[in-house]
Order: C-alpha cells, then sequence, then structure tokens
C-alpha cells in the first residue's frame, strides 16, 4: 500500500505541471492571436484610409481636370489635354532602351529609358504639369520609341475696354408739321459699358481672349425726332400760284391744274422731269403762239417740250421758284446752246438777278 500510494502522489504531481504548462500555453496563443489580429486590423485600417485619400484626390484630379479638358476642347480643338486617373508607379522593366523626347519651357530633352509612362518621364525630367496646361499624351500613356512629350503652358490675364453704347434715334410722325419739318423732342446720349476679356496665352504666346463680363456704366438716351406728315398744297389766286416756304411764284399765269409738292417743294405727280439751264428775257410782245408775253409763258425748244405744255419750275438750289407756266414761245437758244428753257421776267433788274442758273422742269400735262 506504501508503493501504490508513492506512485499514486508523483502522478498527481506530474499532472499538475502539465496542467500548468498548458495553461501558460494557452495564454501565450491568445496573447500572442489578440497582438496579430490588433496588428492586422491596424494594418487594415491604414489600407483602407489610404485607399480612401487615394480615391478622393484621384476623383478632385479627375474633376479638375476633366473640366479643364473640356474647356480647352471647346477653345482649342486641335489640342489634346489630359484626362487624369492617378499618376501610375514607375514601370522599371528588362529591355532594349529607346529615346524619349521632353519639349517643355522652351526647351527639348532626351532620355533613354526602357518601359515607363508619360507621367514617369515627366517625372525624371523634373517637368510638373499645371491643371490648365496642354498635354500632346495622356500621363498614363506608355512610352514608345522616339517619343516626344510636349507640355505646352497655359496662363491668363483680365483686360477691361470702355466701350461706347451708341443712342438710337427714334422717329414719330405728326400732322403738325409739314413734310420736310421736323423737331428734336429729346436730345440723344451715348452710353458706356465696361467689357472684362479673359486673354488666353499658350507658351507666352497670345491665343484668344473671351467676354466674360459686361457691365453697363451709363444707359444711353434715345433721341426722339417728330416728322412731319402734312402735305402742302399749291394755292391759287388770281395773279398766280403761292411758292413752297414763302417764296412767291414768279409766274403770274393762273394754274389750271391742282398740283401738290412734296416736302422739298417739288410736284407730287407729274409726266416728265426736265434738268438743265435756264436764261432769263424781258421786253413784252407777242409770243410763237400770238400770246401777250408775261411771267408764265416761257420760251423753249419745241422739238422738245411741245407748245401748250403745262409746266412747274424751280430752281435746283430752291432759291426761286418760277411756279406753274405754259410753253408758249420759241426760245434764241435753239441752236447750239445749252438752255433748255428762256424765262420772261417784267424787268430787266429781274433778268439780272436771276441771271442764268440750272431749274427742274417738271411736264405737268
Amino acid at each position: 500500500m506504501n508503493f501504490t500510494f508513492k506512485n499514486q502522489g508523483g502522478g498527481q504531481a506530474v499532472s499538475r505541471f502539465c496542467s500548468i504548462l498548458l495553461s501558460l500555453s494557452f495564454l501565450i496563443l491568445c496573447l500572442a492571436a489578440v497582438f496579430a489580429f490588433e496588428k492586422a486590423a491596424q494594418l487594415t485600417a491604414e489600407a483602407k484610409y489610404e485607399e480612401e485619400v487615394a480615391e478622393v484626390i484621384g476623383s478632385n484630379l479627375q474633376t479638375l481636370v476633366n473640366g479643364v479638358a473640356e474647356h480647352f476642347e471647346e477653345d482649342f480643338p486641335s489640342q489634346k489635354v489630359t484626362n487624369v486617373s492617378a499618376p501610375s508607379p514607375l514601370h522599371l522593366g528588362v529591355g532594349k532602351n529607346f529615346k524619349v523626347t521632353v519639349a517643355a519651357d522652351g526647351k527639348r530633352k532626351a532620355y533613354s529609358v526602357n518601359s515607363g509612362t508619360v507621367s514617369d518621364i515627366l517625372k525624371k525630367a523634373g517637368v510638373k504639369v499645371g491643371e490648365y496646361d496642354i498635354l500632346n499624351h495622356e500621363l498614363q500613356d506608355a512610352l514608345r520609341p522616339n517619343m516626344t512629350v510636349r507640355v505646352r503652358r497655359v496662363t491668363f490675364s483680365l483686360e477691361t475696354q470702355t466701350v461706347i453704347i451708341k443712342y438710337k434715334t427714334k422717329k414719330k410722325k405728326t400732322r403738325e408739321l409739314y413734310l420736310g419739318e421736323m423737331y428734336i423732342e429729346r436730345a440723344g446720349e451715348n452710353g458706356e459699358r465696361e467689357d472684362t476679356y479673359i486673354n488666353v496665352y499658350i507658351d507666352g504666346e497670345f491665343e484668344k481672349h473671351s467676354l466674360i463680363c459686361s457691365e453697363t456704366k451709363k444707359e444711353a438716351v434715345n433721341e426722339v425726332i417728330f416728322t412731319g406728315t402734312k402735305k402742302r398744297v399749291v394755292k391759287l389766286d388770281s395773279v398766280g400760284t403761292v411758292g413752297y416756304s414763302g417764296l412767291r411764284a414768279v409766274s403770274e399765269l393762273p394754274s389750271k391744274v391742282r398740283i401738290e409738292l412734296d416736302e422739298y417743294g417739288k410736284p407730287t405727280k407729274y409726266k416728265q422731269k426736265i434738268v438743265g439751264s435756264a436764261t432769263a428775257y424781258y421786253g413784252g410782245g407777242i409770243t410763237s403762239t400770238g400770246q401777250r408775253a408775261m411771267p408764265g409763258r416761257v420760251a423753249v425748244d419745241p422739238r422738245e417740250i411741245p407748245y401748250g405744255s403745262k409746266l412747274y419750275i424751280v430752281s435746283c438750289d430752291g432759291t426761286c421758284v418760277y411756279g406753274y407756266c405754259e410753253a408758249s414761245d420759241t426760245g434764241g437758244f435753239i441752236y447750239n446752246s445749252p438752255t433748255v428753257v428762256d424765262l420772261y421776267f417784267n424787268t430787266y433788274d429781274e433778268c439780272v438777278r436771276f441771271g442764268r442758273r440750272n431749274v427742274e422742269i417738271y411736264v405737268l400735262e
């Protein structure tokens, strides 16, 4: 029994020792597992944060450059603008080297590479691309032998110009005035406007400008003019025809037709108009048609103006209204003379005052 007792005591001691070792091992394993889990969680969180930051940066960069691309595709359709997602890391590989040229800021330099992208070669050349700069390739495009990567710098400046706004003239009609008469109800006044332009330069050279803002500093005041519509009618009396604008007609011959004058004192209805040189004569006597000579009976070339033709004559400069008259006599000018009519006056002084002048002859009938 003593032997058995001793053996039982030793087994219990071994069992206790094993239990302690197992407990310690389990504890160590638990601690290691917890540490590993925390480390893994930390690495995962850091990776997730970096991924989110990269996504935000890439998204903002994408939006910004796409906006610039849209602007320049509209204004410079011949140019190819970068559309960036995210620059790729440097691609190194084993292969035969080839030459790639970078042209930027007025310089050109060739580089020997065996792989990579446009972004990589720009980094190697130390060339930074501004948000509005123009590239002839995409940043993520792979490099090729004899490739030229060109960066065109785009800059802007503002310019303000002062523009005169010309006033407009508004015409209103009134029967209170005769044709040809007018008065200004309100004088016109020019306005002023400031236009702001954005000037676009590519590699320092002016490319174009666009209007971005227009501000009226002073409104234009439109001119208002009243023009007459009332027609002048030649008045008939016992001694002849009253002329235009207060000028009494020279003719003493009563008019046999009603005459309406326009705003310039010229007949509105007639069969023929003749413009030519006129002279004056006096002295009385009997005309070629057997009538007594008097103001209103004029001498003509009957081959051009038949006897009996009813006429209305005014000087071209408007200073003399001979008025209604009839072709009654033959002019002494009919041979080798530029004169087309000879007007009869009562006195020598009147003839001298008239002299020779161009007239408009309106053939009424």
